[in-house]
């Protein structure tokens, strides 16, 4: 197998914990190839339902958070001027792990495009993933699992 060398373009994560990221290169006969990781276990904790995706400048950050919280879009997220403005927000909450101050993060889905986009109605869990060849429009160029461990038994 060729060794794959792409740029992270995008990454889904999914409340169960694992991911799927998106990579990109340029091919001088084939153009811009595309493919997708699937990663079992990516990284943070994730406190909420559906899947987040997570645009290039977010990526790279992400994976080396502790917890990942996010809430629905909702009038009733925003200050007391969005809110009587009726300004829809979208809250993303990022705790690292050796840090007690997070990183928050808010959107305005209706008004302007973020790097981050929270879809809860959106569920797949690891099982539903790991052994197909494809996901989405994506060929799957690697899978990442974690490896079970055997406890003797005695």
């Amino acid at each position: 197998m060729v060794k794959q060398k792409g740029h992270l373009r995008t990454v889904y994560l999914y409340a169960d914990g694992h991911a799927v990221l998106i990579y990109e290169k340029p091919d001088k006969d084939a153009g811009t190839v595309e493919w997708a990781e699937l990663v079992q276990k990516f990284g943070p904790r994730c406190d909420f339902e559906g899947r987040i995706i997570f645009g290039s400048a977010l990526a790279k950050l992400i994976k080396g958070m502790f917890r990942v919280y996010a809430r629905p879009a909702s009038v009733d997220h925003g200050s007391e001027n969005s809110k009587r403005l009726k300004i829809v927000t979208q809250p993303l909450s990022l705790y690292p792990e050796n840090n007690m101050y997070g990183i928050y993060l808010t959107a305005f889905p209706e008004i302007i495009n973020s790097d981050w986009t929270y879809q809860p109605e959106t569920a797949e869990t690891w099982d539903d993933v790991r052994e197909k060849g494809y996901w989405s429009d994506y060929r799957i160029g690697k899978v990442h699992a974690v490896k079970e461990s055997v406890t003797p038994q005695g």
